[in-house]
């Protein structure tokens, strides 16, 4: 197991992975191309959110092939809505382990996990926002106006 990144319980995380010796890798903080290539070679890519958007590495995983396991976080089931995308699980060990458990048993090809990702891109959130916003400017005129003389008391 491979795990990237920073964070306040590293040290604390660290310690209770010691028992499983070079089973399990911190390898800190690594620069963008590097996580790629690593999501690339994983099996899964799990990631356990307490708070969570829509989060870029969930995305990154699934352009790579790899399925996630994720909790049920922010917009998790938009991304994670066909069981080849992965799981979306409760923050809970077991469920986290039950769900990396049925991946590993049966994984789905690659092809099908990069398919689930190609529904989003820059260009079709950049239309999204724009058509979003425009309706709100278009819609400002006919909106109710306090008159001047309002007050609000």
């Amino acid at each position: 197991m491979i795990l990237a990144g920073e964070g306040p319980e590293r040290s604390a995380l660290e310690r209770r992975a010691a028992r499983f010796g070079d089973r399990v890798r911190f390898v800190g903080g690594r620069p963008h191309a590097e996580l790629a290539r690593l999501m690339a070679a994983a099996d899964i890519l799990v990631h356990p959110s307490e708070r969570e958007g829509l989060a870029n590495v969930w995305l990154e995983a699934l352009a790579s092939g790899t399925p996630v396991v994720i909790s049920d976080a922010g917009g998790a089931r938009e991304i994670v809505d066909r069981p080849e995308a992965g799981r979306v699980v409760p923050r809970d060990p077991g469920a986290i382990a039950g769900a990396v458990k049925a991946i590993l048993a049966d994984p789905p090809a690659q092809a099908d996990v990069r398919r689930t990702a190609e529904r989003f891109s820059w260009e079709k959130n950049r239309r999204e926002q724009y058509d979003y916003l425009s309706g709100l400017v278009r819609d400002y005129p006919s909106r109710p106006r306090l008159s001047a003389d309002a007050h609000c008391g």
